[in-house]
């Protein structure tokens, strides 16, 4: 039976989508059966992060219609064993309730995987909704600046599942010119558990699109946030930037 992640943010620039897929790279390259679920509609990216734009036929609405059965808006990643992706649709004029109707498609597959990733849209009400509807535990991703730590205030108390903090394109002068002292800082206001802090890399969308085979120390972080979302004890290294 999966575990399903809803992975979210407070605002927008975030990285949110290249954390998801990283996620999922590095926990399809540990032998779990993955499935990658683009609900960040309609900006649906994940398939152009994953080179697999060519493939996408139907997405979650399809079978919300009766086009298709579930099975055929499902498609598995063309080198990464393991990996698979669908996609949710959002139509001119569609309700939050749309989004939610096609999230609880998941719960019809979840005997087929380990881990199920929810890339949801960025912003406070809509994703919190979905995530409360289906998950068992988010991930919220945040850059180490105040205006960040002030959104995730705002959107962990509207969480009902259980949430932990993936700090994104962390360095010296992101902390320093986001307003904050350092990362303790940013957890004090936030008032979430930590789950992993994840360097700048320029260029992090163009690495995931080669399958994660770039940087190595980024690709080791998520290995071991994937570690921590299934269990395992794996120490936080918390450097103070």
């Amino acid at each position: 039976m999966a575990k399903i992640i809803s992975v979210l943010s407070g605002k927008g620039g975030t990285g949110k989508s290249t954390v998801t897929v990283m996620l999922g790279i590095a926990a399809a390259r540990a032998g779990k059966r993955v499935l990658l679920a683009d609900f960040d509609a309609p900006l649906c990216s994940l398939d152009l992060m994953l080179s697999m734009q060519d493939q996408m036929v139907f997405h979650l609405g399809d079978v919300m219609s009766g086009k298709c059965r579930m099975q055929s808006a499902v498609y598995s990643h063309p080198d990464i064993d393991g990996l698979s992706l669908c996609c949710a649709h959002e139509e001119s004029g569609q309700t939050n309730a749309a989004l939610i109707k096609q999230a609880a498609l998941l719960r019809g597959v979840e005997n087929r995987y380990d881990l199920i990733l929810l890339d949801l849209p960025a912003g406070l009400f809509n994703s919190a909704d979905i995530a409360n509807s289906v998950s068992n535990e988010a991930v919220v991703v945040l850059t180490p600046d105040i205006v960040c730590a002030r959104d995730v205030q705002k959107l962990a108390p509207m969480l009902s599942v259980p949430a932990r903090l993936v700090f994104n394109k962390v360095d010296r002068d992101a902390v320093k010119s986001g307003g904050l002292v350092d990362l303790d800082e940013a957890m004090d206001l936030c008032g979430t558990a930590l789950l992993g802090v994840v360097p700048f890399v320029k260029n992090a969308a163009g690495l995931v699109n080669k399958g994660g085979a770039g940087e190595k120390k980024v690709m080791r972080i998520a290995d071991a946030i994937v570690s921590r979302l299934t269990g395992s004890y794996i120490p936080l290294i918390l450097k103070t930037v």
